[in-house]
């Protein structure tokens, strides 16, 4: 039974460890994805500027 347990917490554990690397993983997305459009922003501003 405690093997059975820890077996379960370490799943458990890893999961967790897992779906905080997705969200990791989308929040650096999201900021490079903010970034870029910053980007294309800025070039478009200077086009039109010139």
């Amino acid at each position: 039974m405690v093997n059975k347990v820890s077996k379960e917490d370490d799943l458990i554990v890893f999961e967790d460890l897992n779906i905080r690397g997705m969200v990791k993983n989308h929040c650096l997305a999201d900021r490079d994805h903010n970034a870029a459009i910053n980007i294309l922003r800025l070039g478009l501003q200077s086009v039109a500027k010139a």
